[in-house]
């Protein structure tokens, strides 16, 4: 920083310079008798250092140098040369190093006769100083010297602070920006490195399928070293530790401190290594997050800090893009359940359409095989007596009416019992299986064994009902397809308060997978489904089939 403007030493008037007739090498001029005095104690005891200095030229006129006429005792502090060894000498003889630096500037004090105040490094010394610098009259020019090393290291620390805080800003903004939070890491890491003087960084993921660690993003490393680490297992060096334990570790002065966990890092050159967990919003770690330098022996506070906001950003991006990968993962599945549900209502519609053809065609059979037949009969032989005109006495024939009539009220009473046995609404569900198994022995020659336990009884009709429909439509399946002359019908209390209908016959088998999405079976399932249960099948060729159903005795709401 420089600043130029005129102005005069104090306690002056002109441009003459009564101030610096200080001792025995400068004679005083108009000087009241204690003038001196005071001036030589504001000279003497003053915290900023002083220097008169005369600017020194080569024959040309070339300023070359300058002489050093006077200092006063703080200079020495500020510089770290004692007076008597800089007094009266150049300063090229002194500070040969700072000629090139103040030279120019010095020159230019003396030519424009203006003063200047720079900043500085004095590298002799260590520390950044303010030199404000003024005209002496001629050749003449003086300085005061001020430490700011301390306003410097404020101002350094507030810079540090300003880029970690706008790195942070950056870091969250694009982390949670970007659609690939996982490639976002290198980047945002590799621009993580210069606000903590560090040369390398690894992130690594855990990797659910293989138990392992895969490493993610890295810098400061060739690429064979980085291959070298690709996959790295739970317990192994620092971050497999980390990722083990779920703690941070931070290794300071590796060459001096032997650590078979440093190890690795410490054979690359590192000397300082921290590595903190990634965790997940349930606290488990899902990766770690490491920085090391080769140049610095440890890490302070400040540096450890910007290293777990980062991590921690890290983390919440990753989390982020998990949930929205399992938000995506939901949805599919849920088109998908919905497609195949969608399916399997489509097949339904179709099997249910057929069923009710099939079932129209079965009463019009049985209405046409039996019924009509029977009263096809009834009325040919009140034809009959008709005909006669009242010979005989036509008691044969009124029999045959009357057997004609008793027939057809039978077959209707089992019509009707077939598409609603009263039992089962009536006794039970215990009651109606046992109705069912005397029909199919009487019309199929199918012998079926129940087995209930007491417990297991159905109070809701509605399940009653389908749980009925089911086990008769099983047992169908068992004269159609299976043919078996026996079936099982175990009916029992199974855990969590559901029941358990099992169908088992040992007939000829199927292969379930080829079963596909129709027929009875799929009708089963859905009313096990309806009913907040599940249908499982077990069948092979010439094995037998086992379907069990389990649901809830009060099944669910619609």
């Amino acid at each position: 920083m420089e600043a130029h403007g005129a102005g005069l030493m104090p306690g002056t008037s002109s441009g003459a310079v009564p101030a610096f007739r200080i001792g025995e090498r400068a004679p005083a001029v108009d000087a009241r008798p204690d003038g001196d005095e005071k001036y030589r104690l504001l000279f003497q005891n003053m915290a900023e250092g002083f220097a008169l200095y005369e600017l020194v030229r080569d024959g040309a006129g070339v300023p070359v140098d300058w002489r050093i006429l006077e200092v006063n005792e703080a200079y020495a502090r500020h510089t770290g040369v004692a007076p008597e060894q800089v007094v009266g000498r150049r300063a090229g003889e002194v500070f040969p190093d700072a000629i090139p630096e103040y030279l120019p500037r010095f020159a230019r004090v003396v030519e424009t006769q203006q003063p200047l105040i720079f900043e500085t490094y004095a590298r002799y010394t260590g520390r950044y100083q303010s030199i404000t610098t003024f005209p002496a009259g001629g050749d003449r020019f003086a300085s005061t010297i001020m430490d700011i090393s301390g306003r410097k290291r404020a101002e350094a620390a507030l810079d540090r602070a300003v880029g970690r805080y706008e790195l942070l800003a950056a870091t969250a903004g694009r982390l949670l920006a970007a659609p690939d939070p996982e490639a976002a890491v290198q980047g945002l890491c590799a621009q993580a490195l210069s606000h903590l003087g560090c040369q390398v960084f690894f992130n690594f993921l855990a990797d659910p399928a293989s138990g392992r660690l895969r490493l993610n993003g890295y810098a400061g490393v060739s690429r064979a070293r980085a291959a070298s680490v690709s996959w790295l297992d739970y317990g192994t060096a620092v971050c497999g530790c980390v990722a083990r334990d779920g703690e941070r570790i931070v290794a300071e002065n590796i060459p001096e401190n032997p650590d078979e966990r440093t190890a690795l890092v410490g054979s690359w050159g590192i000397r300082a290594y921290a590595c903190h967990p990634i965790r997940g919003a349930g606290g488990e770690v899902i990766g770690t997050l490491s920085f090391g330098s080769r140049t610095r022996e440890r890490f302070g506070a400040e540096d450890l800090a910007l290293m777990k906001a980062v991590t921690d950003l890290v983390a919440v991006a990753l989390e982020r893009r998990r949930a929205m990968d399992a938000v995506a993962r939901a949805n599919a599945e849920l088109e998908r359940r919905v497609e195949e549900r969608t399916e399997q209502l489509r097949a339904l519609t179709a099997d249910l359409a057929n069923l009710e053809q099939r079932e129209r065609r079965h009463l019009a059979e049985y209405l046409h095989d039996n019924l009509q037949q029977l009263l096809v009969g009834a009325k040919l032989a009140l034809g009959v007596v008709q005909l006669r005109g009242g010979e005989g006495d036509g008691a044969p024939e009124l029999d045959t009416v009357e057997a004609g009539i008793a027939a057809a009220l039978k077959a209707s009473r089992s019509l009707a019992a077939d598409l609603c046995p009263p039992a089962l609404f009536a006794a039970g569900l215990g009651t109606a299986l046992a109705w069912l198994k005397q029909r199919l022995r009487e019309e199929h020659g199918l012998a079926v064994h129940i087995e209930e336990s007491r417990e297991a009884e159905i109070a809701d009709e509605r399940v009653r009902r389908l749980v009925f429909e089911s086990v008769r439509e099983l047992l169908r399946n068992v004269v159609r397809h299976a043919g078996a002359r026996e079936a099982d019908v175990r009916i029992m209390r199974a855990p969590g308060g559901r029941l358990r209908v099992a169908v088992r016959d040992r007939g000829r088998g199927f292969e379930p997978a080829a079963a596909g999405v129709g027929g009875g079976l799929s009708r089963i399932r859905q009313r096990m489904e309806n009913l907040g249960g599940a249908m499982e099948v077990r069948s092979a060729p010439d094995r037998g089939t086992l379907v069990t159903m389990t649901f809830a005795p009060g099944g669910r709401a619609a």
